[in-house]
């Protein structure tokens, strides 16, 4: 084995990742969990973690925003479509196992995707059988008699980003770099925010679009008010004229200028 391979220490970081990750949770699940505050050990309750390193995560299981995260990564969990069913191991030390087991046998992308899957009392679980039902369709589909059959880690990839976009199969067994998933997580993002923007400028053109039939309604309004403003204005001043004209008459009649 080549120790300096970026494939084993790939593998290794994983497992220890792993490791330690379910023995945190084994401790956190079996002293901090469901006890009480006052109740829970100071003390660490294993010979194998020291006080301070116990104390240390004790502090960090009680913050709110890692509760939060434990919300979180639990409402996550249960969005998972394809479970692994590699045991104990991760996925990469299972397909590490598996080649070792078939040596001279090439294990594709789809071949490795079932073996990860299929567990050994419950076989498939349903997403997992149309999944496996999808890809065969796809391999099969469109190819002419006689051509080359259809890239299968291609498909593979397409179904796994069709049915659970956030899949991280084709990585964690080594067939996807963490760059690559790093850009398309970047390209994902950046797609988003240009949706958002566009969503953004089409509410802002339909405001506008408001405000100028407001404004024209306003108008139209106003030029209605002035329309009948200057009618009550002329009536006004009619009623003024024959006013006056009336008063005119009578003073006439009482300096007795008419006979």
């Amino acid at each position: 084995m080549d120790t300096r391979s970026d494939a084993v220490k790939y593998a290794c970081t994983d497992i220890l990742k792993t490791a330690l990750k379910n023995r945190r949770h084994h401790l956190k699940k079996k002293h901090f969990d469901n006890v009480p505050a006052n109740l829970v050990s100071v003390k660490s309750p294993d010979k194998n973690v020291t006080d301070a390193e116990w104390q240390r995560l004790v502090k960090m299981w009680s913050t709110p925003r890692h509760k939060e995260t434990c919300q979180s990564n639990k409402e996550n969990r249960s969005k998972v479509k394809f479970h692994q069913k590699t045991g104990s191991r991760p996925y990469i030390s299972h397909v590490h196992a598996l080649k070792e087991a078939r040596k001279g046998e090439e294990l594709t992308v789809f071949d490795l995707f079932k073996e990860c899957h299929n567990g050994k009392k419950t076989g498939f679980s349903e997403p997992v059988k149309k999944a496996i039902a999808d890809m065969e369709k796809a391999m099969e589909q469109g190819v002419p008699e006689g051509g080359e059959p259809k890239n299968v880690a291609i498909v593979v990839a397409d179904i796994l980003t069709k049915e659970c976009p956030s899949s991280t199969f084709l990585q964690s067994v080594g067939l996807e770099s963490s760059s690559k998933k790093k850009f398309n997580r970047s390209a994902a993002a950046l797609d988003a925010h240009v949706q958002e923007l566009e969503y953004k400028l089409e509410k802002e053109r339909r405001v506008a679009e408001l405000m100028r039939e407001e404004l024209v309604e306003v108008k139209k309004k106003s030029e209605e008010t002035e329309a009948a403003r200057a009618a009550e204005y002329q009536l006004l001043l009619q009623r003024v004229e024959a006013t006056d004209a009336r008063f005119a008459r009578l003073m006439d009649l009482f300096e007795g200028k008419i006979v």
